[in-house]
């Protein structure tokens, strides 16, 4: 059971391991969808008391992270600038609201 909790993570690194390449708008779209619905998970999960102070606190550190990269991935795409920097900001930010949402859909189903 414990490796279902990798492939909401795996899924996210797979998809964007081929953004550095493709510098395309709907990628963007993609990775700002998913980072949307990873928060909405999260504020689900917090709004009926499953996350613990400390992971609270993780997710409005990597949150505010997230967003930044996603702006300037915009950026980047609209100056028709490399956006790997963007993505790999990005990777690293969902990896932390991934990994949360994770351990905590991971307790829930009785892990």
């Amino acid at each position: 059971m414990r490796r279902w909790r990798i492939v909401p993570l795996a899924l996210v690194v797979c998809v964007l391991a081929s953004c550095a390449f493709m510098q395309k708008p709907t990628t963007l779209r993609t990775a700002v969808d998913v980072y949307a619905t990873t928060l909405t998970t999260l504020a689900e999960y917090r709004a009926a008391g499953l996350l613990s102070d400390s992971a609270v606190e993780r997710i409005s550190e990597a949150a505010p992270l997230v967003r930044s990269a996603l702006d300037e991935w915009r950026t980047a795409l609209e100056e028709d600038r490399s956006v790997s920097e963007a993505v790999a900001s990005y990777t690293v930010g969902m990896a932390v609201l991934e990994r949360l949402s994770s351990d905590t859909r991971y307790v829930i189903d009785g892990g």
